[in-house]
Formats: C-alpha cells, sequence, structure tokens
C-alpha cells in the first residue's frame, strides 16, 4: 500500500512538473517576434526645407570648411586642390538631403501599416486629380536630378585638376559653384516643392491608434455638435 501511495505522489509531482513547464512555454514571447506595428508614421516624416535654404547653408559651410593646403608650395596645385575639394563638398552637401528624403519615404512604404497606407494612397489620389501630383514620380525625379548633379560635380572636379594656372583654376571653381546651384535649382526645385505640398497633406490626415480604445459614430446627423456636446 505504501509503494502505491508513493508511485501515485511520483506521478502527480510529475504531472505537475509538466503542467507548469507547458504553462511557462505559452506564456513566453518568441524571440524573434514582432511588435505590433501601429499608425501614425505620416506625422514622423522629416520636414523639407525649401530648395534655396538647403543651397544657402551647403554654400555657407563648404566656404567655412574648406581651406587652402598651406603644406603645397606649388600655386597651382594649392588651388586646384581648394577648388575641387569645394566642388566636391558643394555637390555632397546639395545631394545629401535628396537622398535621404528618397530614402524615408521609400523605406516608410515598405513598412507602412496597411490602414495607414490606404489612408496615404487616397490622400495622393486626391492631390493628383486636384493638381496632377505624383508622390512617386516626384520622388523619381529627385532620384535622377541627384545622379545628374553628382555627375555635373565629377566633370567639374576634373575640368579644374586639369587647369594649366592657378588663376584658371580659380576661374573654373568659381564657375562651377554659379552653375551647381543654378542646375539645382533648375533640376528639384519644381518636384521637391511638390513633395512638400503633398507632405503637408499627408501630415494632416487623422490616426488610428490601434492598441487604444476608440468611438467611431457613422452616419449619425448632427454627429459634430453631438460629439461636442459629450466633450
Amino acid at each position: 500500500g505504501n509503494s502505491n501511495n508513493k508511485k501515485n505522489s511520483q506521478k502527480q509531482s510529475i504531472n505537475k512538473s509538466n503542467e507548469n513547464n507547458q504553462i511557462i512555454t505559452q506564456n513566453k514571447t518568441p524571440p524573434n517576434s514582432k511588435p505590433k506595428s501601429n499608425t501614425g508614421r505620416l506625422r514622423l516624416l522629416p520636414p523639407l526645407q525649401p530648395t534655396n535654404e538647403i543651397l544657402s547653408r551647403a554654400q555657407r559651410q563648404t566656404y567655412n570648411e574648406i581651406k587652402d593646403d598651406t603644406s603645397i608650395a606649388n600655386i597651382r596645385r594649392r588651388t586646384q586642390k581648394r577648388g575641387a575639394q569645394t566642388i566636391d563638398s558643394l555637390c555632397q552637401k546639395l545631394c545629401l538631403p535628396l537622398k535621404n528624403t528618397v530614402q524615408t519615404y521609400r523605406r516608410e512604404f515598405r513598412i507602412m501599416h496597411p490602414f495607414e497606407k490606404v489612408v496615404m494612397e487616397l490622400t495622393i489620389q486626391s492631390r493628383q486629380k486636384k493638381d496632377g501630383l505624383t508622390l512617386y514620380k516626384l520622388l523619381d525625379d529627385i532620384h535622377e536630378g541627384r545622379k545628374e548633379l553628382l555627375q555635373l560635380g565629377k566633370d567639374w572636379i576634373s575640368k579644374i585638376k586639369c587647369a594649366e594656372s592657378a588663376r584658371e583654376a580659380y576661374e573654373c571653381t568659381e564657375e562651377a559653384k554659379e552653375v551647381m546651384g543654378r542646375v539645382f535649382l533648375d533640376l528639384i526645385e519644381g518636384p521637391w516643392s511638390g513633395v512638400m505640398e503633398l507632405q503637408k497633406s499627408l501630415r494632416n490626415v487623422p490616426i488610428v491608434r490601434l492598441d487604444c480604445p476608440a468611438v467611431v459614430l457613422v452616419g449619425a446627423p448632427n454627429v459634430g455638435e453631438f460629439w461636442r456636446w459629450i466633450s
């Protein structure tokens, strides 16, 4: 009788330990599980500066950062180096915000919540009917304009390095800065302004937080007055 009681108690303890292990396993969160995505990413889009401000900042920063290399005794070579560095710096500072903006929007398209993606597409379609602006086309134009600017900068740097005198290298540099600024505005100002206008609409779209309780009133007459009264 005692041996049977011992066996039964051992079985019960084993069953309890198995049940506890099952509970722990069920409560564990898989290590690779992702948190539930939420809405509100449209309002997190980075604000865009006007193109003339981007150009002014790039010119000012380039002027403050690039100086003569006093270790080079030859005046022509020193002027060529400063000129090439000036155009390279100006080109990079003009293209960086373009690259970041295009990458940010394309990344948000991939990871955006399905509800917010539908809202964004409806907003874009509405603006397209209103003024013909298409966000995807504008982003492609900015991307292509950035590539043209990079190639233009390389061409001017090559020309500066081939200058036969310090004066010619200096004049090439000054001409290159003027051309780079003019081409930047010609290529980018139109699509960039279009993205800024679309962004204003996207940042003002309604947001539904999926992790919070929500009350939706649909089809009720004078719903606005009712909502003001209860709030």
